[in-house]
């Protein structure tokens, strides 16, 4: 299939982000430089967000239960609490199904409908089941925004 390649960023006037951070096994590869890149480009995107006064949930997940969730801001408060947040890892298998759903669950909640939604990942995932792709089918027609980024060469 074409691959089309397109610079899109979440606009700040469209409402809050929720990010999605593969921590997965295979971002671990190559020395860890997926995983890296992919943290750095989150730290960046929460930034921005503050900058812009988003609101901002944090998810990092890899397979099934391994599912972890932070909503944040970067006051000096929360800072530390990012930073640690950012250097956990699963290292297991690769599921989209779990996050996408608490996602669109999240999407569901007051102040989130027009939230943009980045999923940021090696690309390194098995198909996504088709009930979970339309409850996100859904929540984009009520205003949410998906986007990726496949960090490396898939």
């Amino acid at each position: 299939h074409e691959r089309l390649s397109e610079e899109m960023r979440p606009a700040g006037e469209n409402g809050p982000l929720i990010l999605c951070l593969d921590t997965s096994g295979s971002m671990g590869r190559k020395g860890g430089a997926p995983e890296t890149v992919a943290k750095a480009l989150v730290f960046e995107c929460l930034r921005q967000a503050q900058q812009q006064k988003r609101r901002c949930y944090l998810f990092a997940f890899s397979t099934g239960e391994d599912l972890q969730e932070m909503e944040l801001d970067l006051t000096s408060d929360n800072l530390q609490g990012l930073l640690d947040f950012l250097s956990w890892a699963f290292h297991g298998g690769t599921s989209l199904n779990e996050v996408l759903t608490a996602s669109v669950e999240r999407l569901h909640l007051a102040n989130w409908q027009n939230a943009d939604l980045l999923l940021v990942t090696d690309g390194e995932v098995p198909r996504v089941e088709e009930k979970v792709m339309e409850e996100l089918e859904e929540a984009k027609s009520c205003g949410a925004r998906v986007y990726g980024v496949v960090v490396g060469n898939k």
